[in-house]
């Protein structure tokens, strides 16, 4: 036998390359290039504009929109779901003996009305976090990437060798934790997202016949194992909902158990809602996929710091829907970038707003006045802090979104910020196994309520403002830190006096 023969009958046999009627309807992609250019999406693509009028600019610029300039860590989150899902429908091909029985095991259990399932034999290798601030692309990178994968449900005909004779495939499934944080709230979302894809009416049976939510959980997993989901995204990973509701243990749990059904899971959310996670065989399984972190543009120096910057520059400035465009595009968005932090939201918020400006006043293109009138106006006024924080490096202003890790930021910018004292909440607390674990030897592992947590979180706030004034009034007055909190506190008034004082004409 030669060397070439050797070198390629592994492959031929390997199960990663076995035929698969699970990956049939998933798109392969040749190189990086192909897969970004699918994932980059601008809604005014193939737009006509100059057959628009006034009525047809403003809609667009306050409607609904998700441009999508790929950025190195947009498309590295994107490229690693790609990866998760297809090795786990290649681990869960039908086709092979094994995996099609531990298939059928395991919904032969959940028909029997088992109160758990059997851990996935690929345990903790199929999840992963993205996390960040808000409005960082997560969550439109994430939907993005799901209509890059093309039909949610695939229907399949008759297959003997992968043991159906139909099937119905949830190639992915997308929702949101519940606010209130509770599993119930949770899985009835669970259900009616796969009611609305599936044509299925899980959402009405299911609770009928399992009373319990803890058989209504294994009942639910077991749905998704029977339709071979393929890539499960839950969004909105919140502070309230992961840490600070009353039933966060429970949901914690309950998240990790799904995390065994052996289908990929990427959860999505700020970055304070997963400081929950610290066992360290938690973190460990938490960690085999690396978790994707979204930060603003330029919060943490990195070697793509100005790649970033050009992409998310270049997928905000094509939805721009004037005649013109602005006279200096480089000055606009070395302005823009500085007045929106680096987050992607917000810089679309004002490059839009400045648009609406210039159509107002008849005018057909914008300049960095217009910009810089959108980031005074009084409409900014509770966003500019989170701003500011960032394209100015002020730590103390981060402090205002309890969703922001500000002393994490302090430390990549080399900042001292003290963590301010926080006495302990009045008020009964209730022992849980996870205050347990997480209490010192010889403590009663005391754990607070949601009502207790709420008034714990007012005293940090109280505290943090206290600190920030404190800091405020020892700073010298030409202290950068100085100014820009004083910008923040007076932006509203000198803005409205500003603009009371300027006339139509000095503003084209």
């Amino acid at each position: 036998m030669t060397d070439s023969a050797n070198d390629s009958t592994p492959n031929a046999t390997h199960w990663y390359l076995d035929e698969n009627p699970l990956l049939q309807s998933i798109p392969k992609f040749s190189d990086p290039g192909q897969f970004a250019a699918r994932l980059a999406y601008s809604p005014l693509s193939g737009l006509d504009l100059s057959q628009l009028d006034f009525m047809n600019r403003y809609e667009l610029l306050v409607g609904e929109k998700m441009p999508l300039q790929p950025t190195p860590q947009s498309l590295r989150a994107a490229l690693t779901w790609y990866g998760m899902l297809r090795v786990s429908y290649q681990v869960r091909n039908p086709v092979r003996v094994e995996a099609r029985q531990r298939y059928w095991d395991v919904l032969n259990l959940v028909a029997n009305g088992a109160a758990s399932l059997p851990a996935a034999p690929v345990s903790g290798i199929s999840v992963q976090i993205t996390k960040g601030p808000t409005g960082t692309a997560k969550t439109v990178t994430a939907k993005r990437f799901c209509e890059l994968l093309g039909p949610q449900c695939v229907t399949h005909g008759p297959r003997p060798d992968a043991g159906w004779t139909e099937l119905k495939q949830l190639v992915y499934l997308y929702t949101d934790l519940s606010h209130d944080g509770t599993r119930g709230g949770f899985l009835t979302s669970l259900l009616l997202h796969m009611d609305r894809v599936l044509g299925t009416h899980y959402a009405d049976d299911l609770p009928k016949r399992h009373k319990t939510i803890e058989r209504l959980a294994v009942a639910t997993v077991g749905r998704l194992i029977a339709h071979f989901t393929g890539l499960i995204f839950i969004d909105e990973g919140q502070l309230r909902n992961l840490m600070l509701s009353d039933q966060a243990d429970l949901m914690q749990l309950f998240l990790l158990s799904l995390i065994n059904s052996g289908i990929p899971l990427v959860m999505i959310g700020n970055e304070r809602a997963f400081d929950w996670i610290d066992y360290s065989q938690d973190r460990s399984r938490l960690n085999v996929v690396p978790a994707e972190y979204f930060h603003p543009v330029g919060a943490v120096d990195t070697e793509n710091s100005e790649t970033d910057a050009d992409a998310l520059f270049h997928g905000i400035s094509l939805y721009y829907v004037l005649e013109e465009l602005p006279r200096n595009l480089r000055r606009c968005k070395r302005l823009l970038l500085r007045l929106c932090g680096g987050i992607a939201r917000l810089g679309l918020m004002l490059w839009c707003a400045a648009q609406i400006t210039a159509l107002q006043q008849g005018r057909d293109r914008i300049s960095e006045r217009d910009l810089l009138a959108a980031y005074r106006h009084r409409r900014f006024d509770d966003l500019r802090p989170l701003a500011d924080g960032f394209a100015k490096r002020l730590p103390e202003l981060l402090i205002l979104f309890p969703d922001v890790d500000a002393y994490y930021y302090a430390k990549q910018w080399g900042i001292e910020l003290h963590r301010p004292e926080i006495a302990p909440a009045s008020g009964p607390a209730v022992t849980t196994s996870s205050s347990r674990r997480r209490a010192s030897p010889g403590s009663p592992g005391r754990r607070q309520t949601g009502k207790d947590k709420f008034k714990a979180e007012q005293t940090r706030k109280a505290t943090a403002k206290a600190a920030r004034e404190k800091l405020l009034a020892g700073l010298d007055p030409d202290d950068i830190r100085s100014a820009g909190i004083t910008e923040v506190l007076l932006a509203g008034l000198a803005s409205l006096r500003e603009k009371a004082n300027e006339s139509p004409a000095s503003k084209s």
